[in-house]
């Protein structure tokens, strides 16, 4: 009887630390976000001056809001969508944001659509200049993304 006693106690110590150890993972705030920008903003901060905008988003958490142009796999499989400020530019991103998301985020992701309005947060992780025949695309590509 005694063993069983404790037993219970054991079990029931552990279940009130595990509902208490979820309601403050729960509460905890999502990861700071360093800047707000749109896709033509932090295009055009790289267009003026890479190495300042460089210094600037390099490590930094940024939230880019615009229209979905896109969504495919990268060469290495992993999930992107491309943004633009706007939803009247095609299918490809000419001038934009280009953000990869994990891919555990896979199911998360379906649901998006070519012109959604859409807030994306991630890592910065490069800029490029990308030139295919006459077309040239500048393209700002961020890490690690997630729906806020």
């Amino acid at each position: 009887m005694k063993k069983t006693l404790v037993a219970a106690m054991f079990v029931l110590i552990l279940g009130v630390a595990a509902l208490v150890t979820g309601c403050f993972q729960q509460m905890l705030p999502p990861p700071s976000v360093d800047y707000y920008v749109t896709p033509d903003e932090i295009v055009e901060e790289f267009r003026a001056d890479e190495f300042a905008a460089t210094a600037k988003y390099d490590n930094k958490t940024i939230s880019v809001s615009g229209y979905v142009t896109n969504k495919d796999f990268s060469d290495s499989g992993e999930p992107y969508v491309g943004l633009k400020k706007s939803p009247d530019s095609g299918g490809l991103v000419m001038d934009g944001v280009v953000c990869v998301f994990p891919r555990s985020s896979l199911s998360e992701l379906t649901s998006i659509e070519k012109d959604d309005y859409l807030s994306i947060v991630g890592e910065f992780d490069h800029y490029g200049v990308q030139v295919a025949g006459i077309i040239v695309r500048y393209i700002v590509q961020l890490k690690d993304c997630r729906l806020p």
